[in-house]
């Protein structure tokens, strides 16, 4: 988590994240990142989701995606990005990597 972290510190166009440990699933998180309003940013919701997804993918263990909430089935579309972090680790290593 912590190279994710690092990544998303990068983006001046992201307001924040909340990521949530063992959602679904002890080897899971699941993220929420809020940009700021279109007049604070530079770059569209799509462009930044492709930029994330680029330079995760590089995170060794880790598979981990942005995607826009409104392409999911389940879920409401209230957050422009949302995280979904899978890795086939156990709980107590993934605790460690996001330590």
């Amino acid at each position: 988590m912590k190279e994710a972290e690092k990544i998303l510190a990068n983006y001046k166009d992201i307001l924040g994240y909340l990521m949530v440990i063992g959602a679904g699933g002890s080897d899971n998180v699941f993220g929420f990142i809020p940009l700021k309003d279109w007049g604070e940013r530079s770059r569209s919701q799509e462009t930044i989701k492709n930029m994330l997804n680029k330079q995760c993918f590089e995170i060794p263990g880790m598979s981990i995606f942005a995607m826009d909430p409104r392409s999911m089935v389940s879920g409401n579309a209230s957050s422009p990005i949302e995280f979904t972090i899978q890795t086939n680790l156990e709980y107590d290593d993934l605790d460690k990597i996001s330590q």
